[in-house]
């Protein structure tokens, strides 16, 4: 989306300035579209069952079944309406120091993400809502996966950044397809030989064969696997093999080897939902089979947004520490307080013609309110205040230049040494505000 945004305090802020909080919002109402008893599944020009159209897989169901609800495969309906609600107020709740993407904007959705079939847990095989336990294989390839998040924390390489980092994927391509944080749009179009779904995290597009042809050999592996349908009745049956090993089934790091089959059954139950069953065997990973079930509730009223991430190099020199950059930490620049103190007051964001804007963006008409932010001294060092994020310190590069969380700040001077306004610089382009006096 063209909205994306670094996940740094930085670009918190920028994101902040850009755009405005929406108001909360109650759950969304559950199965607007219901259809009439007598309703029939359509049907394509080939005769097959129409699954074609947006769907929306977000939902805030765990994969597994918390075990404060062991023993409790499903909810009454009051219950899955609290638990929704509650949901919502979590993410409405954003702490004031939790410097990130605005979750009442981010996370923010018109469809039910509640349990619209009532369970407790995406897995309801094994019954215990669990997934089962690792093999001593599926345990040696998740000790793998976790030695490699210090390298990644540290910055070590590009290479050890999470693949949705990296816009290469976001794991919802494939199966399992759990829905993302946001994002959780997906399309599905047919013809008489293929199944295509389109999901609107990271752009991907998944080809389902329906024409016969066997697997790829079984030396080539992909991400989101190699897949072959074939239609029971009413029911699209998708058997995926040829996975490769670097990714995870969840958020939570559950691993899989390269032995991984997927089958998975699409079918529409009704006009406004498609009913998903998917069983993993993997034998080399897990102690036995076990199988997910989740509602994609119909989008009719939508479409996919541009999502604009592409694997590049430009964000390199933001994630990537060097030599350089560890011994520049290393090295303390202090700048007089004196000199400091010229930077503090009161300041303006502009647009790049020098005209104020609001905290949208959008140029202030006459009699507006334009945003503005303070940057302040405290004690051997400036600070700037900005809104939900608090004061974040800025880190003294040069006497001009300094950095806040790792994002370049820059204070510009006229020909007379005052200071004028600063820059915020980011890959998405730079921030510019004036000076508007003191605090």
């Amino acid at each position: 989306m063209s909205l994306r945004f670094h996940a740094s305090a930085l670009a918190a802020f920028g994101a902040a300035l850009l755009l405005m909080p929406g108001n909360g919002a109650e759950p969304a109402a559950k199965d607007p579209t219901k259809a009439p008893k007598s309703w029939t599944v359509p049907r394509t020009p080939d005769g097959q069952p129409d699954f074609q159209g947006y769907w929306s897989n977000g939902t805030y169901l765990p994969l597994e079944r918390p075990k404060e609800l062991a023993g409790k495969e499903f909810y009454t309906e009051a219950e899955a309406a609290a638990f929704e609600k509650k949901r919502i107020q979590e993410e409405h709740s954003q702490a004031a120091d939790d410097v990130h993407y605005d979750n009442v904007i981010w996370q923010g959705d018109k469809y039910a993400k509640g349990s619209p079939n009532l369970r407790t847990s995406i897995v309801f095989d094994p019954p215990d809502g669990r997934l089962p336990p690792l093999s001593p294989e599926g345990q040696k390839r998740a000790k793998e996966l976790a030695a490699v998040i210090p390298h990644r924390n540290a910055a070590e390489s590009a290479e050890s950044r999470t693949l949705g980092e990296r816009c290469i994927t976001w794991g919802a391509d494939g199966p399992p397809m759990l829905g993302s944080t946001y994002n959780s749009i997906f399309q599905i179009l047919q013809n008489g030989s293929s199944v295509v779904i389109l999901t609107e995290m990271i752009h991907s597009a998944r080809t389902i064969l329906l024409d016969g042809r066997p697997h790829l050999p079984a030396a080539i592996h992909q991400l989101a696997g190699d897949s072959r349908g074939h239609w029971e009745g009413d029911t699209l049956v998708v058997e995926s093999a040829g996975f490769n090993d670097q990714t995870w089934l969840d958020f939570e790091g559950h691993p899989h080897s390269l032995e991984l089959r997927v089958t998975e059954r699409y079918r529409r139950k009704d006009f406004g939902h498609l009913e998903l069953k998917m069983t993993f065997d993997d034998p080399k990973a897990y102690a036995r089979p076990w199988t997910i079930s989740f509602k994609a509730e119909l989008a009719p009223d939508t479409e996919l947004l541009e999502y604009v991430c592409n694997e590049n190099e430009r964000d390199v020199q933001h994630i990537v520490v060097t030599e350089a950059d560890r011994k520049k930490s290393r090295t303390k620049v202090t700048v007089a307080p004196e000199i400091l103190a010229k930077y503090a007051g009161v300041y303006e964001m502009v647009d790049h013609d020098g005209r104020p804007v609001d905290r949208q963006g959008k140029v202030v008409e006459p009699g507006g309110k334009s945003m503005t932010f303070n940057v302040s001294l405290a004690e051997d060092h400036l600070v700037i205040e900005l809104f939900e994020a608090g004061k974040i310190p800025l880190k003294t590069e040069s006497e001009t230049t300094f950095s806040a969380a790792g994002q370049p700040v820059e204070f510009v001077k006229d020909a007379q040494g005052v200071v004028t306004h600063l820059v915020i610089h980011q890959v998405e382009g730079d921030f510019r505000a004036i000076r508007k006096g003191e605090k």
